[in-house]
C-alpha cells in the first residue's frame, strides 16, 4: 500500500478525534498528527532524494487538507501561511532536515566501513542535472536491452 493510502486510512479512522467537530484542544490535534500521522510518511524519508516532486507534492497536499480539517482553516488562507503559524515545515524541508541528519550521522559513524560504504564520508546528494542524466541513461539501457534478442552478449 502507498504512503498516500495509509494517510488515508489512519486520517479517515480517527476523524471523529481530530476533524472539523472534534472538542480536543488544537495543542492535543497537533500532537496527535506528529504522533501518529507524521511517522507514517516520514518513514525512510532519509532515502527520498530520487522522489519525484508529484510523489512529494502529493504528501504536501495530503499535509494542507489535514491542518485545514483538523483547525477548520477556511480554503482562502495560503498554505505557506499555515505552515508558519502553525510551525510545521513542508515535505521538501522535512527530506531535508531528515536526510542531512542522516547524513551527518554516517559521517561520524563508528564503524569505519559505514562511511566508506557512503563514499568516504563525503555526502552524496545528487544535482537534479545528474538525477536527469542517470534517468535519461537508464531508458536508453533498458531500450538497448529490449532491442537485443535474449542469449546475445554485449561486448
Amino acid at each position: 500500500m502507498d504512503k498516500r493510502k495509509q494517510l488515508d486510512c489512519k486520517l479517515r479512522g480517527m476523524y471523529w478525534l481530530i476533524g472539523r467537530k472534534s472538542q480536543l484542544s488544537d495543542a492535543s490535534k497537533m500532537t496527535i498528527y506528529k504522533t501518529i500521522l507524521k511517522p507514517v510518511w516520514t518513514y525512510g524519508i532519509q532515502l527520498w532524494g530520487t522522489a519525484s516532486h508529484s510523489n512529494i507534492e502529493i504528501l504536501e497536499r495530503f499535509q494542507s487538507k489535514t491542518m485545514r480539517a483538523m483547525f477548520n482553516i477556511p480554503p482562502h488562507i495560503s498554505n505557506k501561511y499555515i505552515n508558519l503559524d502553525l510551525n510545521l515545515r513542508t515535505v521538501k524541508e522535512e527530506i531535508e532536515n531528515y536526510s542531512k541528519n542522516y547524513q551527518t550521522r554516517l559521517d561520524q559513524h563508528i564503524n569505519q566501513l559505514v562511511t566508506e560504504l557512503q563514499g568516504g564520508g563525503q555526502s552524496k546528494i545528487l544535482s537534479s542535472k545528474k538525477k536527469q542524466y542517470i534517468r535519461s541513461s537508464n531508458k536508453i539501457c533498458r531500450k538497448v536491452m529490449r532491442m537485443v534478442p535474449l542469449g546475445t552478449h554485449l561486448s
